[in-house]
């Protein structure tokens, strides 16, 4: 059985140690493929971060990897310069061959105006593991904060909520063991 964490966020349960590491890296490494995809504009290495049939929920754009690649290829096309960075991974579980994370990003670029521009928001992932594959399957990307010039606001993408009702908490609950709802951990028989 995977170990259980005590804390206030969402639950991680269904791996132990070394394994829990190692998958959070090999996720990670997606995340960041990801990331160098849109700022190389290689719309290759952002479709292989995707299962062929998954759902990218980007705010202004939702649809499929390579939908998504060509979108983003095609709104990144007038910037000199773009760069994503992400933090603050979380893998709050996995069940079978689902995982689920929570990552914090945040993008630098050259404006619609031509000025410095930046957005930071979250990834929010259910990955697959098919064929031995882990992949992104569903990935709902939000918008937490934007400067003008990006041209989008936070009414274009998906927001966060800073108590339960966020949607990190509905994704924790994939990989949640039955009948605990994220954030409530059971140790030792007794619900925390």
């Amino acid at each position: 059985m995977g170990r259980r964490r005590r804390g206030r966020g969402p639950v991680t349960v269904g791996l132990a140690g070394a394994d829990e590491v190692a998958l959070g890296q090999r996720l990670h490494h997606v995340i960041t493929q990801f990331c160098r995809g849109v700022d190389r504009r290689d719309a290759e290495l952002v479709r292989d971060c995707f299962h062929p049939d998954a759902f990218d929920d980007h705010g202004v754009f939702k649809g499929g990897p390579s939908d998504l690649a060509e979108w983003l290829l095609e709104v990144t096309a007038a910037m000199q310069f773009m760069q994503h960075t992400v933090s603050n991974f979380h893998l709050f579980g996995v069940r079978d061959d689902v995982a689920t994370t929570e990552t914090y990003w945040h993008m630098r670029g050259v404006g619609v105006d031509g000025q410095l521009a930046e957005a930071s928001g979250r990834y929010l992932d259910r990955f697959e593991r098919r064929a031995g594959q882990w992949r992104i399957a569903n990935r709902l990307c939000t918008l937490e904060w934007s400067s003008p010039g990006t041209g989008y606001g936070a009414a274009d993408f998906a927001g966060g909520a800073t108590d339960r009702g966020d949607p990190s908490y509905a994704l924790a609950d994939l990989v949640a063991p039955e009948g605990l709802h994220a954030g409530r951990v059971q140790v030792d028989g007794v619900v925390a």
